[in-house]
């Protein structure tokens, strides 16, 4: 490529180039420091930190079926202990004015009551939103069949018809209870 620049690269191209680099490229050397650099050999846990793998924390699952609120909240409240205290010093500033009339403003720090400013983490703020599982689909399969065949179409009206069976008597069931209310 270097002694055409114009020509274009073709599927032929690709062994003959990427052939050459990686007989350059992978030496045992190479590999050897792969596998220390990330810890698999010799073996070192702690290789990796664990802001590594905060960003993975948003796909967490959990282990059970069903997730509480309550899990969430005792994630979320680690306490009202702050992360930081801020002490803000107070500030005396005087005020030049032009002869307009006495002031007695002083101006001071806007923060009311304590000077101790608490900052808090984005977690304890807002949980990292977590990846809930997608709802199974719970409607009926049916196979690949003619509907206007004689055996498919009968069956289908059978099921037709025994699901306007059940609505019927759920119908009688539901009037019948509103009578029974309306005579007391």
């Amino acid at each position: 490529m270097v002694n055409n620049p114009g020509k274009l690269i073709t599927d032929r191209n690709i062994e003959h180039i990427f052939g050459e680099a990686y007989l350059k490229a992978a030496t045992l050397e190479i590999a050897i420091n792969g596998f220390q650099r990330t810890g698999i050999e010799p073996y070192n846990p702690h290789i990796f930190s664990d802001i590594v793998f905060a960003p993975a924390c948003v796909s967490e699952r959990p282990l059970s079926a069903g997730r509480t609120e309550t899990e969430d909240a005792d994630w979320n409240s680690s306490g009202d202990e702050p992360l930081i205290n801020l002490q803000i010093p107070p500030t005396n500033t005087k005020i030049i004015t032009d002869g307009d009339g006495p002031t007695n403003a002083t101006p001071g720090p806007s923060c009311v009551g304590n000077d101790t400013m608490h900052f808090r983490s984005p977690w304890q703020i807002r949980a990292l939103p977590k990846y809930d599982q997608p709802t199974s689909n719970t409607r009926k399969k049916q196979k690949c069949s003619i509907l206007t065949s004689t055996p498919v179409k009968e069956q289908l009206e059978q099921k037709e018809k025994e699901h306007g069976e059940k609505e019927r008597k759920k119908q009688e069931r539901k009037k019948k209870g509103n009578n029974e209310f309306c005579e007391a």
